[in-house]
């Protein structure tokens, strides 16, 4: 189990620093850029809290998952999320009942719903409980607690990132989870359409959605490359799928980087060992699990009835993937 001085010794902190950052103690001075290097040294160890935690009563949390279980291995950001957020379950002594029928074993106390769901689906989750905490998507804000992706963020982050390189052909190759009763959109496709509107350089072209496949993103890449004026950055929906770019890229002897600069989103463990070094984005998964366990806290142990919503912001690691847009 990782413990907080590996967490201190990654990172080039002190173990009390270390310590103060991970309980949140709010007296603490340091950097924006130092707690992002000790809360990625946790979620690079997969570091726990152990999280206090006290309900009134007995207490059952039941767990449904709004994509597919194809998906969430596709793009390992899914699953590494979802596990983060069980792992802090069980270190706060909460017991969890996966659901994936039309009721539950058993009765259960809250839901943590991962993912989107149809109308249809909500309502019957609502008839289990109406405390609802929803990961990455929430129906009813005026309803159910979240923990959000910053998906705006992002997008505005990894645009200027790009428009300072001097890219203007930026394209997304993103892609949808197909459930049994709805199908599930990529959440960042809204907010890039949006920063690429607002900076005048939308293309409806760019934007590609499939399936989360390397050899899909492999696919759409090539069709991209093969547009007039190809795009010369490329976002996709996870590293698995730019490492499929990657492919499509260099069989047109172009170069990553060099010629067509790309960008994945869960920052794996292997991304800064391809060929050039791959710049994605990472998710703060320890982050994301504390707010789970908060809100939990506050809704089941403290009585909360107000809904809240909480906006997780991730962060661009930038490596030798992304370079200056080519010159016309």
């Amino acid at each position: 189990m990782a413990t907080l001085k590996q967490i201190a010794e990654i990172a080039g902190v002190s173990l009390s620093t270390v310590s103060r950052i991970l309980n949140g103690d709010p007296r603490l001075s340091v950097s924006a850029r130092t707690r992002e290097r000790v809360q990625s040294a946790a979620d690079q160890l997969g570091y726990l809290p152990k999280h206090p935690f006290a309900p009134t009563g007995p207490c059952m949390i039941g767990v449904v998952k709004g994509f597919s279980s194809y998906a969430a291995i596709a793009t390992t950001h899914h699953l590494a999320l979802a596990r983060t957020i069980e792992g802090a379950m069980q270190r706060a002594g909460l017991p969890k009942l996966t659901l994936s029928g039309d009721s539950p074993a058993q009765p259960v106390d809250a839901l943590i719903a991962f993912g989107a769901f149809s109308p249809q689906r909500v309502k019957v989750m609502r008839q289990w409980t109406p405390h609802i905490l929803f990961i990455d998507s929430n129906p009813e804000p005026n309803a159910f607690d979240a923990v959000m992706l910053g998906y705006g963020w992002l997008a505005e982050d990894v645009l200027d990132y790009l428009f300072e390189l001097g890219h203007r052909r930026v394209a997304y190759v993103g892609a949808r989870d197909t459930m049994c009763d709805c199908v599930l959109p990529d959440p960042m496709v809204r907010p890039f359409v949006s920063g690429m509107t607002q900076r005048g350089c939308f293309r409806p072209e760019y934007v590609h959605e499939g399936s989360f496949t390397p050899e899909a993103a492999y696919e759409q890449t090539a069709a991209l490359l093969s547009l007039e004026k190809p795009p010369t950055a490329i976002l996709y929906a996870s590293d698995a799928m730019a490492i499929g770019g990657y492919r499509a890229i260099t069989e047109r002897s172009l170069t990553v980087g060099r010629d067509v600069s790309v960008i994945g989103r869960g920052d794996v463990s292997t991304a800064s060992f391809v060929t050039p070094a791959l710049t994605s984005v990472h998710i703060p998964l320890s982050f994301a699990a504390d707010s789970v366990i908060a809100l939990l806290r506050t809704r089941l142990s403290e009585g909360r009835r107000s809904p809240l919503t909480l906006c997780v912001p991730m962060s661009l690691i930038r490596r030798d993937s992304c370079g200056p847009a080519p010159a016309e």
